[in-house]
């Protein structure tokens, strides 16, 4: 699976999306119900990023793992989303 992400989507239709300018070219994998996504993060350490949907489709985890790098250590977070109903 291949995607862009770009940092400015503003007044581009869906279709614009994969030619905005500065946008990045990433791939993942699926691994069961999961998308990984492997990337190279700031100063070229590795970027493995994990998206999951739990609570039935009403959450988005995103796991962030960042490999080590000459003066850093490995690091590892998750960013949690939540569906809002519509009011």
């Amino acid at each position: 699976m291949t995607w862009r992400r770009s940092g400015s989507r503003a007044g581009l239709a869906p279709a614009q999306f994969a030619h905005a300018p500065g946008s990045e070219q990433l791939h993942g994998q699926w691994n069961g119900a999961q998308l990984v996504v492997e990337h190279a993060g700031s100063r070229g350490r590795k970027l493995t990023e994990t998206l999951s949907l739990e609570d039935g489709g009403h959450t988005l985890v995103i796991h962030v793992k960042i490999e080590a790098g000459d003066s850093t250590q490995a690091r590892e977070m998750n960013r949690v989303y939540a569906l809002v109903p519509a009011s």
